[in-house]
């Protein structure tokens, strides 16, 4: 996986990474990320609280249109918009190895609701674990994950 990020100028030094990584943005600001797993998702966290912004299209601010009946969040996902449009129930299955900081926003663009689901060595906490209608959305944001395998997402119902 390469990740663009768009530092906030050229030639800054971002320091050390979770992964251990180096990162200082070239010439035209730009910085990469190259990897895979949650060491590379961690360094893209770590870059954009450092100010940086992504630019790679169906990653970070991205979406994901869905037609089946569920769906697992990947590591390409964060910040992206996924979109169920399926006329029966949809399920969203959250995975336990994504670092603090991860989100991603479900809505419900068909008949069917959304429901996440926290799949083994995961959890889920708030209210709200399901849309309660089209157009509502969820958002899922890992809020701890103290091994690295036990994330523990809020789950938060946007739109009444």
């Amino acid at each position: 996986m390469t990740i663009v990020l768009q530092a906030p100028g050229p030639d800054i030094a971002f320091g050390t990474a979770p992964s251990g990584s180096s990162y200082i943005s070239d010439a035209n600001g730009l910085v990469v990320v190259t990897g895979s797993g949650a060491s590379a998702v961690e360094d893209e966290v770590y870059l954009l609280e450092a100010g940086c912004i992504a630019l790679v299209p169906g990653g970070f601010g991205g979406n994901s249109n869905q037609t089946g009946t569920g769906y697992t969040v990947q590591e390409q996902d964060l910040a992206c918009e996924i979109v169920c449009t399926n006329a029966g129930a949809f399920t969203l299955d959250l995975p336990n190895s994504m670092p603090v900081g991860f989100y991603v926003n479900a809505t419900q663009g068909g008949a069917g609701t959304v429901t996440a689901n926290a799949l083994a060595g995961a959890s889920t906490v708030g209210a709200h674990q399901a849309t309660a209608g089209e157009y509502r959305q969820l958002k899922c944001v890992v809020i701890q994950n103290s091994t690295g395998t036990a994330a523990v997402w809020a789950t938060i119902q946007i739109g009444t």
